[in-house]
Parts: C-alpha cells; structure tokens; sequence
C-alpha cells in the first residue's frame, strides 16, 4: 500500500489520476510557494446569511483501505502575450457570509443565479487567459481553462473539462477568483477541478474529477459543493480521491463546504507537509463525509484550526488522521455526537 508521502512526492509536471453518489451528506467529503499569504476575494452576489448552517447525512455506506497517488499539474505552455507587470489586486471586501442551507445543487454553481449561459469559444481544447483584470461572467466554456494574469475573476459560469484540470492558474499570477461556477470533470483525465495557489473559489459546484480542489499557497475555499469525484482514470483500479488537497502549503482557510467522498479513496480534506510545514490552517464548518480517513493533518505547523464540522460515517479508518498543534472544538458527527481528535 503506497503512502499519502508516496503520492505527494509524484509532484507535477506529468500526466496525474483521473477522477459517490450525489451528495450522500449533502454532505460528505495541490505545489507549495513563499508563505506570502493572498489576497481575499473581491465577492460577487451572495445567498442569505443564517448563523449557523446545518444539514442532514444519510446512513454511512463503506470503501476498500486504500492509500493515495500523484495528482501532477500541467507542464506550462507559452501564452499568447508577455507576462504581464504586476497589477494592484482590486479592492478587497469582507468574507462572504454562510448560506441560509448547506451547499448543494440549489446554491452552488451558476444555475441557482438565473443567468442564462452565453457560449464562449476554445483555441486547441483550451481558454487561455492571459490578459490581467480579465473577467469572465454567464460563459459556457467547453473546455479547460489556463489562467496566465493576474486579478481574474470567472463568474456565473460552467466549465467542462478537456484537459487534466478544469481551471490551473500559474503560480507567477496572484488573485484568481472562482465564484459561481460549475466545474464538470471529463471522468477519463480529469486530475482536479481548480488548482493551485492564491486562488479563492466561492460557492463552486465540482464533480466529475479525481480531486476536487488542489488548494495551496494563500487560498480559501468557501460555501461549495464537491462531490461525485471520479476514478475511471490512470487509478481506476485503485482510487485515490481527495475533496481539497494540499501538499505543505499555509495560509488557507477551508470553511463552509459539502465535501462528499464516501466510496471513494482517500479523503475530504488532505493537509499533507511536503512542500513545507503547513501553517495559518483554518477548517471550520463543513460537512464532510468519506474517505481512509476524512481530514488528514501534517503534524508540522502551526496556528491550525479545525472546528464546528459535521462529519458522516461512511470514513474507512476514522473522522480524522490529526498531529501536532491544533485546536479541534466543537466538531459533531451528523447525529449530533461528539468527534474526538
């Protein structure tokens, strides 16, 4: 059995894993940089505040141990204009607030906004963004998306994949925001839906692939939905699913999410320390469900949060693979008990 070590280590360039049901929980269940931190979104329209949001898990259901392989990003391709100067990111507001329900197919995506989709064309299999402050807004995209720019904002819109990630920002680029969008894996070689750094994704619905979110350096995950992730792929034999991975990266904040893994392999959430000792981690009111184990945690850094998280059952080996400083509080599984590190 490989290690969750041996599958951080098959670091990108290179081909990667392919991406269970559709939300079991409405609920359920990616290269490091400098610790510089990131920008918080610049938000668009969001849905009505509650204090707390709650949902319901089904009856847990039960997966085969298995470990985790490589997920690789893209080698990098020369765009159609120069890098661009360094640009001021836009201003800044505050956090979103949480949803009046717990993400799901009714308030994650772009169609619980009523836009109508316009349809956008694609050079090669692939859009190419590498203009700074571009924004995209009510697209259909039939392909994958490169973003080459700063301050990128892809709004209201759906993406379905034709290259192994559904969007990957270069790491040279700061900023890029993802809110409202519909990410849909190919199945057969899609490795992620968004990666990697300085990259806010708000209220995004993403299947389909064999990672939800590769989410590293300087980045928040926010009020969506991941589910239905696939591995017919390069390890359709042996899946190795993660919601959000991460690989030694700090300054991310992981809040509010359905994140769905419950046939699949390995987690929910997977904090790993190769690139560095993981720091700044906040992860505080998802519903998660699935995986070996449903939150992993590199005993390495500091300043990690995890609390008020709803766990299901339908975890391998247990709730959580934790070590190290953290503070855990108020952490339930789905019938209210408690979940104890």
């Amino acid at each position: 059995m490989r290690s969750v070590r041996d599958r951080r280590l098959r670091s990108r360039p290179g081909a990667f894993a392919a991406a269970v049901t559709t939300a079991v929980l409405l609920g359920g269940c990616g290269e490091a940089e400098s610790a510089d931190g990131g920008p918080s979104p610049t938000l668009g329209p969001t849905t009505s505040a509650s204090a707390t949001p709650t949902g319901t898990l089904l009856p847990p259901t039960t997966a085969p141990p298995v470990s985790t392989t490589a997920a690789a990003a893209p080698p990098a391709v020369t765009t159609t204009a120069a890098k661009p100067k360094p640009v001021a990111p836009p201003p800044q507001a505050a956090p979103p607030p949480p949803p009046s329900a717990q993400p799901g197919p009714h308030n994650t995506g772009y169609q619980h906004t009523g836009v109508k989709l316009t349809p956008m064309n694609c050079e090669k299999g692939e859009l190419v963004i590498d203009k700074p402050g571009t924004v995209i807004d009510g697209k259909s995209i039939p392909c994958s998306v490169r973003v080459a720019a700063d301050n990128v904002r892809i709004t209201r819109s759906l993406i379905k994949t034709t290259a192994p990630y559904g969007i990957y920002k270069l790491d040279q680029y700061a900023n890029l925001q993802v809110i409202d969008t519909e990410i849909a894996g190919s199945g057969k070689g899609c490795g992620y839906g968004i990666g990697f750094n300085r990259v806010h994704t708000i209220r995004a619905n993403i299947h389909g692939c064999n990672d939800g979110v590769h989410t590293e350096q300087g980045s928040t995950l926010e009020y969506s939905w991941i589910h239905d992730l696939e591995y017919t792929g390069l390890d359709s034999d042996e899946p190795h699913n993660d919601g959000v991975q991460s690989t030694g990266s700090s300054n991310i904040t992981i809040r509010g999410n359905t994140i769905s893994n419950p046939r699949h392999q390995t987690s929910c959430i997977l904090i790993g320390g190769e690139g560095g000792a993981p720091s700044n981690v906040l992860i505080e009111g998802n519903w998660l469900d699935g995986g070996n184990y449903t939150i992993y945690l590199d005993p390495n850094g500091s300043n990690r949060t995890i609390r008020n998280n709803v766990f299901g059952k339908s975890f391998v080996y247990g709730p959580a693979n934790v070590a190290g400083q953290l503070d855990w509080a108020g952490n339930t599984f789905a019938d209210g008990g408690e979940v104890k590190r």
